[in-house]
C-alpha cells in the first residue's frame, strides 16, 4: 500500500491516490489534505519566484506565464488540445471535482458511497474543510 501511495504522490497521480485512499482505507480526508498541501506549496513556491500570489507552477515546476493563467479551458479541453495546466490549477480542479462527488454521495471516479457511510463521510469532509483554515489561527 505504501509503495502505491508513494508512486501516486511522486508522479502526481491524483485520481489514483484518491481511489486508493477511498477504496483501500475508507479514508476521504487524506486525499483532500494531499491536494490542499500541493496547492499551498505551489503558492509558496510562486512567492519565492517573485511572481506573487498569482503565479503558478507547471507539473515540471516552471513558472507559468500570465497568459497561461488567464481564461483557462476545462481540464478535458486542455488534454484534447495538448495544453498543460499548472500543478496548482490541476490540484484545485481535482479538489472541486472530488468535493462535488463526495458531497453528492458518489465515489471518485465512479460508483456510490455506501448508504450507511454517506452521512459520516460528508460530515467528516465538511468538518475537516472548515477546520483546515482554523488551524492556522
Amino acid at each position: 500500500f505504501d509503495q502505491v501511495v508513494r508512486l501516486c504522490r511522486v508522479h502526481n497521480l491524483h485520481s489514483a491516490l484518491i481511489y486508493v485512499y477511498n477504496r483501500g482505507l475508507g479514508d476521504y480526508i487524506t486525499p483532500l489534505d494531499v491536494l490542499l498541501e500541493k496547492v499551498a506549496a505551489a503558492d509558496s513556491e510562486a512567492g519565492r519566484t517573485g511572481d506573487g500570489a498569482n503565479a503558478a507552477l507547471t507539473r515540471t515546476g516552471s513558472a507559468a506565464s500570465s497568459s497561461e493563467r488567464m481564461n483557462l479551458p476545462s481540464a478535458a479541453a486542455m488534454a484534447r488540445a495538448g495544453g498543460e495546466m499548472s500543478l496548482r490549477e490541476e490540484c484545485g480542479y481535482k479538489i472541486l471535482l472530488y468535493l462535488s462527488y463526495v458531497l453528492a454521495g458518489r465515489e471518485f471516479p465512479r460508483g456510490q458511497i455506501a448508504a450507511s457511510e454517506r452521512t459520516r463521510v460528508c460530515g467528516e469532509v465538511l468538518g475537516h474543510l472548515f477546520a483546515w483554515g482554523a488551524e492556522d489561527e
